[in-house]
């Protein structure tokens, strides 16, 4: 179940505690950036710009890249106080697809 009414957290949405959206993940969340931190729970074949964009200095991203059913790296990407941007390859991993709706709902 993903209805937090019916799990009994809507305590935490009437409190502001917790923010539902539903959107292309790959935009990320402009109107509440930058971010310290962002984590990225499904895999892109790139790394979006847009979620480099939002990430505050001295801000982390973690996000899986890599094509869907390949092989697939785990990157950590910071941004210095200056607005440089690093890029680490931290190990290998196999995570879902970041994707838009219509891929969500395709039949296969």
């Amino acid at each position: 179940r993903n209805d937090p009414r019916a799990d009994g957290k809507d305590k935490l949405l009437a409190a502001g505690e917790v923010i539902l959206a539903t959107a292309d993940g790959r935009n990320g969340w402009p109107g509440r950036a930058p971010y310290d931190a962002i984590h990225v729970g499904a895999a892109s074949p790139s790394i979006p710009e847009a979620l480099i964009e939002q990430l505050a200095p001295g801000g982390r991203l973690i996000i899986p890249v890599g094509r869907e059913h390949e092989g697939q790296t785990l990157k950590a990407v910071d941004k210095d106080e200056d607005g440089n941007v690093y890029e680490k390859t931290l190990m290998g991993v196999l995570y879902v697809p970041l994707c838009d709706k219509a891929h969500q709902l395709r039949r296969s």
